[in-house]
């Protein structure tokens, strides 16, 4: 937001902004998700009002020899920039943070998702091309404000002020909409005894009050301290891992074969889509470097070590791999452990072996 607001405001204070933004919006998501969801509802409408403007516009004054060479980077450079700017995309699964406030969540969740996916795909596909046959590429490279600098080669300087506009109302949606997703995470932790138990209480709006605080505070902390560039890094690397492990869940759930383990949405073709995003979020989180993956690697140890020395004791429930193992156990080989046993006899006793504990135990039993 900062690089298009100092197209009009250079000398404005970007982060103090950025936190008077996060601590607004955290105080809206304390009047609930209806609330907050209609403000995201208005958001949306009118970002994509004037993108399509932008699109309809921009369509017959492409300049298609601004397309020539464009792969010649290589595939490298496409897909360590797809693995950076994955954080873009990662609002399509923020409905299913928000389960318990939707209705018929078995439809209107799977829904949500593909309908969000599709959109990001069209809107963001067009818009790319649109910025890229309309601006040179030498004033392209390094520009912070693309979509702005293609709108004012469009429509002038009008043009340029209502789509940095929309990208207010873009990045102010993405906001709103992690604020509103973060805090339900540490909600549903608490209910699993893995945080502690105030993180589950709700206030006069059936709200949790201290779990929105603490996602506020702890995006205003990262705001004040961290690098906005490296934290878009490592928000890309944090989701590339989260999908990996939710595609490995999938599959761990499905073949569990649990009885009572009923989805109202069956994910197609599996299981080679989890297959597929599983090696793709991995191929992708390494091409980010080793910086990317020594802070997934870094928290893979600090939750083993908070489930370890907090929660372990706290939780009261195993998860669906016990399942997969007792039907793997299920398919034992009797004709290994016949093999097995033929080889300890070649082999003679051990010395760790109670031979004369067990005759002296079956004589007695026998007597």
């Amino acid at each position: 937001m900062g690089a298009y607001m100092g197209l009009f405001f250079p000398a404005l204070p970007i982060q103090s902004i950025a936190v008077v933004l996060a601590i607004a919006l955290g105080a809206l998501n304390l009047f609930g998700a209806k609330k907050t969801g209609g403000l995201q509802v208005l958001l949306v409408v009118g970002l994509l009002a004037i993108l399509s403007g932008f699109i309809g516009g921009g369509l017959p004054k492409l300049n298609f020899a601004h397309f020539e060479g464009f792969f010649e980077p290589g595939m490298n450079s496409i897909l360590d920039t797809a693995g950076l700017v994955y954080i873009s995309y990662v609002g399509v699964t923020k409905v299913a943070s928000l389960s318990e406030e939707v209705s018929n969540p078995e439809r209107n969740l799977p829904l949500g998702i593909f309908l969000a996916i599709g959109t990001a795909i069209l809107v963001y596909g067009l818009g790319t091309t649109i910025m890229v046959g309309t601006v040179a590429p030498d004033q392209l490279a390094g520009d912070l404000t693309p979509a702005a600098s293609a709108a004012e080669n469009i429509f002038g300087y009008w043009g340029k002020l209502l789509i940095s506009v929309a990208a207010l109302l873009a990045f102010t949606s993405v906001a709103n909409a992690g604020i509103l997703s973060a805090s339900r995470y540490p909600l549903a932790m608490s209910r699993d005894h893995i945080l502690p138990e105030c993180f589950r209480l709700l206030g006069k709006m059936n709200t949790p009050v201290y779990s929105i605080i603490i996602s506020v505070g702890t995006i205003v902390t990262i705001l004040i301290v961290l690098d906005p560039t490296g934290i878009a890094k490592l928000a890309s690397a944090f989701q590339l891992l989260m999908f990996t492990l939710v595609c490995l869940a999938v599959i761990v759930m499905r073949e569990s074969r649990i009885n009572s383990y009923d989805p109202g949405c069956h994910s197609p073709l599996y299981p080679w889509m989890q297959i597929f995003g599983i090696l793709a979020s991995l191929f992708l989180l390494v091409g980010m470097g080793l910086l990317t993956m020594l802070f997934s690697g870094g928290l893979i140890v600090v939750g083993t070590l908070w489930y370890w020395y907090y929660a372990r004791d706290k939780v009261v429930r195993n998860g669906a791999i016990y399942h997969v193992f007792e039907r793997l156990g299920k398919r034992r080989f009797e004709g290994l452990d016949y093999e097995l046993r033929g080889i300890l006899k070649e082999k003679g006793l051990r010395k760790e072996d109670p031979f004369e504990e067990i005759v002296a135990h079956n004589s007695s039993l026998l007597t």
